[in-house]
């Protein structure tokens, strides 16, 4: 499996999203907890599971940026499982239980599945800043990080994707 540090280029349109890498990411010292709590749950070069990680392993700063994507397969399709309040805002609507690509953002949408596309093929985390505009029509500035979680078990799949949104 690649080395869940590294950066993994998105396929975005370049006046949708800025190129970052990890690097730029753990500067910040938000992201550095939420990337350090998923660190520290994985087996060297191996993500954490999904069930290693609780909602009580992150400071109350932390836990209204945070996003579960639920990843099924035949058809590859991504479901956000659970939505924090800041994330939501950001979206101008709660997202849990919708899946990605029924979300009505257009470019946004298919930007967001080719990157998911990528990070569950590759296993490698991703930091960029997005800017699109949402179901309340603002237009949004944010920073995301994603990370990779296998599911239960002796599972090597990418069943997860531990996701941070903040306003950039």
């Amino acid at each position: 499996m690649a080395d869940p540090t590294r950066f993994s280029p998105l396929t975005a349109v370049e006046t949708e999203s800025t190129r970052k890498t990890m690097r730029d990411g753990l500067a910040d010292p938000m992201f550095r907890e939420f990337h350090a709590v998923w660190a520290q749950r994985c087996d060297g070069d191996v993500p954490a599971r999904k069930f290693d990680i609780l909602p009580t392993d992150f400071s109350t700063r932390v836990l209204p940026h945070l996003l579960i994507v639920d990843v099924s397969r035949n058809p590859l399709r991504f479901l956000w499982r659970l939505t924090g309040t800041i994330a939501d805002s950001i979206h101008g609507r709660n997202l849990t239980g919708v899946f990605v690509d029924e979300m009505p953002l257009g470019s946004m949408r298919e930007m967001l599945l080719a990157d998911f596309e990528v990070l569950v093929a590759t296993g490698e985390s991703q930091f960029a800043e997005l800017l699109f505009t949402n179901a309340d029509g603002r237009n949004r500035r944010y920073e995301v990080m994603r990370l990779p979680m296998l599911g239960v078990g002796d599972s090597t799949t990418i069943d997860h994707i531990l996701v941070m949104a903040r306003d950039a």
